[in-house]
């Protein structure tokens, strides 16, 4: 959970100022709107080639019915 914290809190820090330099240079947000989404489009596509593991699932229903 901390290393996701940090990421966002990473993002949150330098996106401004990376939008900020992409509009200085090119007049307008357009470019930077499109890396935006294209993090977006790349993250979305890691996830779900990364997939879903089933294992974790049954660790988990086994905890839950040890605890029972």
């Amino acid at each position: 959970i901390a290393m996701i914290n940090a990421v966002g809190n990473l993002g949150g820090f330098v996106g401004p100022y990376m939008m900020g330099l992409i509009r200085d240079a090119t007049g307008n947000f357009k470019l930077g709107l499109f890396s935006i989404a294209c993090g977006a489009l790349v993250s979305g596509v890691v996830v779900l080639l990364l997939g879903h593991d089933r294992r974790l699932e049954r660790i988990e229903g086994a905890r839950a019915e040890a605890a029972e």
